[in-house]
């Protein structure tokens, strides 16, 4: 099994309803003539139950937040060389590799890696706000003034506080670089908006 992303609550819910299946039938099937049958239910229960404990690093890391870096962190943790490239690795080489015995390191990579892509996410949407927008001017004295310019303040500063909320947080550091430069985008736009205010 490759790490693809996949909805982790959709499987679980499939698990969890082929659990109580399986168990009805164990039921079901106590009687003598249904042995071979209820034999089988029982292994499909077994499989079932041995795929719960594997469960919670393919949950982990078949994530799209998880990225190379994250992969790169998991395996310095467990002291051993990737045994193939990542997008190659599969369930069955981690857990030869004993990944289960990190349960706390993978989870603890999988939460900051949803954060990281949570964050950046967000500064993104910010910047896809801004592609509709046109900064029209009117000319007073010879000097072109912005138009609107109430409206762009209230994005500015709704935006400046989200930017500065983002920076602040310990999981920005992997892509600190693109929030600083946004953020000085914003400041720079907000000075030439008080600029044409103070013009008016």
């Amino acid at each position: 099994m490759l790490f693809r992303s996949f909805d982790s609550t959709e499987i679980e819910g499939m698990l969890d309803a082929w659990y109580k299946i399986v168990y009805k039938m164990i039921k079901e099937f106590d009687n003598d003539n249904m042995r071979a049958v209820q034999k089988i239910a029982k292994e499909l229960r077994q499989a079932i139950e041995d795929f719960k404990v594997r469960w919670p690093f393919l949950k982990a890391f078949a994530s799209e937040s998880v990225l190379d870096r994250h992969w790169e962190d998991i395996f310095t943790r467990m002291g051993v060389k990737p045994m193939a490239e990542f997008k190659k690795i599969t369930l069955k080489m981690m857990l030869a590799a004993n990944i289960q015995e990190f349960t706390n390191d993978f989870e603890e990579i999988s939460t900051a890696a949803a954060k990281q892509n949570g964050l950046l996410r967000s500064m993104r949407a910010m910047k896809k706000d801004w592609e509709p927008l046109e900064f029209l001017t009117n000319e007073r004295n010879g000097v072109p003034l912005l138009r609107g310019i109430d409206d762009i303040q209230t994005y500015l500063d709704d935006h400046i506080s989200k930017t500065q909320a983002i920076r602040s947080s310990p999981f920005c550091k992997p892509f600190e670089e693109e929030v600083h430069k946004w953020e000085a985008t914003l400041m720079y736009l907000q000075e030439i908006g008080r600029a044409s205010c103070r013009e008016r």
